[in-house]
């Protein structure tokens, strides 16, 4: 017990004293490193005070020294203006010196003037700050120069700092400034010698206690290795005893005997020595079969040659693997297997063998196949039912499409006010029908993983007000007031998807007009600044309707949710346009939200998250369309005019040839029909057109090939080709732009317009052009291509969110 104390008291002591210094050593390295960076900071900031200050006025000195010598330099009246300045600047700071280097490591300037002229371009501190990176040191003077004048004894921060202008990454110069930091390091010193006294005192107590501590437990640890000595005695009396018997054998042999897995060895020659009833099971052979045989005659049977010898390469190495294979057993039935194999070593540790640890596996394989066509055959029917939405649509939509349009002619006509109510009835019933199958349609696409979401160029202000003009008409026909307030630090433009969130607003605004009653609805406009270029667009719906129950807020964003049943029986809907809202916001990074409150109305934040195209004081023209968008929006908004063209319509579908016809021909523009794609291609041999509107699906010939012919076909000069399809997948898209097409439109949504009359050819890019559908057409931009004429009008029907009406970049 003396000698454990002994040794315990010495190395305690060694102990304190080690730690005690090493701890006052680590804080004066932990201390000088913080001070470094925190000197550092206040170096940076002040070298932008500095630079920020002089460096619009001797930047242009400073960077053009590179032909002047030193000595003129020093002499030059620009370099003695410059002195004083930095000088008046430093006093009452803690700044010693100042050294300004170019982009060379030449030195253009010092308040040691002798200095001017010194090369720098070898210094580590000036590389780092050359790279735009700040590079400090810490050193100690006995003398050192400041300004004018010698000050003694001095700890010393040297900074290489990079000059960049404010917004810019570029570095113009490099500038070295030396701060005094010597009181810092005697109070470091002082609180060093404190803080090694107050450990060392500390660790004297804790050897105190430690000491009795250890001797209690010396005595604990004696008696226990005193019982200790003797149980292992003991056991070391029956372990002999256990060696004189095979009792231990036989053990291990039941245990191996009675797993489950299949256990076997083999000596180095691949002979079969041990076989337990596992292994005669799961392969078929028994045990007085197995042992004695070359394993490669039993279980690995029909391996290959090339796959035996590797395994005997493995097990000559003596590697332990684990290996999954297909073996045959004795009955010829194929198993899946999972093999672990390990060295066999004798108690010399000379090896012997190898031991095999076999489970059947056939099973996991059986079903990993089953999951594998399980998978595959619901990508199928994932693409069958892709294909039904795509049939639906079409057949769908080209019906609606001569329903609503022939009902439009009709309404042109002289009517009694019962029919022309009894039309409008059916109109409204018509294009709720169609809201409905959007609706679906869209909600299916985005279940499948099949939406695509764009990532163009675009106006949010432009983008807002759109959705505003579309539903004023309804606004106003209920007597509410509809404001678009847009926030002076929202950006011109950004890049990601205006017609989905041209969808998620005509959406919010729709649901705010359809239940308020009266009062009106806010649109508020606002953006915040975030790291990488990207701006988070923050757009408010705020409205004075019925509001939401609190307990059924949490729901109205799940699919076919209303906020109670009677809702939809008041004002119906099918319950998807927030779930589809909501599900696009995300797509696009952000969140739909909603407050609310009983009878008080509700407020819906869409928070999206875009990167911003360029800086908000270089676009003037957003700057206007904020002016002109915020206020209170009327209900009619002008179109540009169009002039009268020649257009060849190719549609197979006899009511829908008169109702474009009909519409286009009272826009004042000349129809010529075709009936396939053959009549198409000889109809735009003999004639030259402005414009071609193609049908994707007629007999003979489809849509397709017939633009692949005229393309062919055309010399110099593009005719614009836009597809007219019922087709809404972003494939179907796809096809008609690799087909040569500039853009695609969705029938009957957005066109025909049943409110107006236009047939709204929407613009899709092909992402290979910045330029609107219609090359060479005039006034063919973010409005309908074709407008019929008359007075100026607004369009209250909601764009289907396939937006045919894409906008040009």
């Amino acid at each position: 017990m003396f000698n454990l104390l002994r040794f315990f008291s010495i190395a305690s002591l060694v102990s304190i004293v080690v730690a005690s210094v090493g701890l006052s050593i680590l804080y004066r390295e932990v201390a000088i490193r913080e001070l470094a960076r925190t000197g550092e900071e206040h170096n940076e900031t002040l070298t932008k005070l500095i630079t920020n200050t002089i460096w619009a006025e001797f930047g242009a000195f400073l960077t053009s020294t590179q032909l002047l010598a030193a000595d003129e330099i020093k002499n030059h009246p620009e370099n003695a203006r410059l002195h004083r300045r930095l000088r008046d600047i430093a006093s009452g700071t803690n700044f010693l010196k100042v050294n300004i280097y170019d982009l060379d490591g030449r030195t253009v300037y010092s308040s040691e003037a002798r200095q001017i002229g010194e090369n720098k371009s070898r210094n580590a501190g000036f590389l780092a700050a050359r790279r735009g990176t700040t590079a400090s040191e810490i050193t100690h003077h006995d003398q050192f120069s400041a300004f004018e004048e010698t000050v003694v004894d001095r700890g010393v921060l040297s900074s290489y700092i990079p000059v960049q202008r404010p917004g810019s990454d570029h570095t113009e110069a490099t500038l070295e400034v030396y701060s005094d930091i010597t009181p810092f390091l005697r109070n470091i010193k002082r609180t060093q010698v404190t803080y090694f006294g107050g450990v060392l005192i500390v660790f004297t107590l804790l050897y105190g206690v430690l000491f009795f501590i250890v001797r209690h437990a010396d005595r604990i640890i004696h008696r226990q290795s005193t019982e200790k000595t003797a149980t292992e005695a003991r056991l070391s009396e029956q372990l002999e005893r256990a060696r004189e018997t095979d009792g231990c054998m036989r053990l291990l042999a039941a245990i191996v005997e009675q797993t489950p897995d299949a256990i076997l060895s083999r000596d180095m020659d691949g002979v079969i020595i041990t076989w337990n009833a596992a292994a005669a099971q799961l392969l078929g052979y028994r045990a007085a079969e197995a042992i004695g045989q070359p394993i490669g005659s039993l279980y690995q049977a029909g391996a290959s040659a090339e796959e035996l010898s590797a395994i005997r390469s493995r097990v000559l190495s003596g590697e332990r693997y684990d290996v999954e294979v297909s073996r045959t057993t004795r009955s010829g039935d194929k198993i899946d297997i999972w093999i672990t194999n390990s060295p066999l070593r004798d108690v010399t540790g000379r090896l012997v063998g190898s031991m095999s640890v076999i489970r059947d596996v056939s099973l996991r394989k059986q079903q990993e196949r089953e999951a594998t066509v399980a998978r595959e055959t619901a990508e199928v029917a994932n693409h069958a039912k892709s294909e039904f939405l795509v049939n639906m649509s079409h057949e769908i939509r080209t019906p609606m499409n001569g329903v609503l349009g022939m009902m439009k002619l009709v309404l042109g006509t002289d009517l009694t006010a019962e029919q022309q109510e009894h039309l409008l009835l059916a109109s409204t019933s018509s294009k709720a029908l169609i809201s409905v199958v959007n609706d679906v349609l869209d909600f299916s696409k985005i279940e499948a993983g099949r939406l695509d979401i764009d990532a163009i160029e675009f106006s949010p202000t432009e983008c807002i007000a759109d959705a505003v003009r579309l539903l004023g008409l309804t606004a106003k026909q209920k007597g509410l007031a509809l404001a678009l307030n847009v926030g002076d630090n929202a950006p011109a433009l950004f890049v990601g998807d205006p017609g989905r969130v041209r969808q998620i607003l005509v959406n919010l605004i729709g649901n705010a007009i359809k239940f308020t009653a009266q009062g009106g609805i806010s649109i508020t406009l606002a953006a915040a600044e975030l790291p990488g270029s990207i701006t988070q667009l923050t757009i408010a719906v705020c409205d004075t309707g019925i509001g939401i129950p609190r307990e059924k807020q949490a729901t109205i964003f799940d699919a076919f949710s209303q906020a109670d049943s009677g809702i939809a029986r008041r004002y119906g809907g099918t319950g998807l346009g927030l779930t589809i809202s909501a599900r696009l916001a995300t797509l696009m990074g952000g969140a739909v939200a909603v407050a609310s409150e009983l009878g008080k109305g509700s407020t819906f934040t869409v928070t999206l998250r875009c990167a911003t195209v360029a800086p908000r004081t270089e676009i003037a023209v957003a700057s206007e369309q904020k002016r002109e968008a915020n206020g209170t929006l009327g209900a009619s908004t002008a179109l540009p005019g169009e002039h009268p063209k020649l257009i060849l319509l190719a549609e197979d579908n006899t009511i829908n040839q008169r109702v474009a016809t009909r519409m286009l021909e009272k826009m004042g523009h000349r129809v010529v029909v075709a009936a396939d794609g053959v009549e198409a291609v000889t109809a735009f041999s003999d004639m030259r057109f402005d414009l071609v509107l193609m049908d994707m699906q007629m007999p003979v010939m489809d849509g397709l090939e017939a633009t692949e012919l005229i393309r062919a076909r055309e010399q110099a000069d593009r005719t614009s080709i836009i597809a007219l399809t019922a087709n809404v997948l972003p494939s179907d898209r796809k096809r008609c732009l690799a087909a040569g097409r500039v853009a695609s439109t969705i029938v009957p949504s957005p066109g025909p317009c049943t409110d107006c009359g236009v047939i709204d050819i929407g613009i899709a890019s092909s992402g290979r052009t910045q330029r609107s559908v219609g090359e060479g057409l005039s006034g063919i931009n973010r409005y309908p291509v074709l407008k019929r004429t008359g007075t100026d009008h607004e369009c209250t029907q909601s764009p289907h969110p396939a937006r045919a009406d894409r906008r040009r970049r």
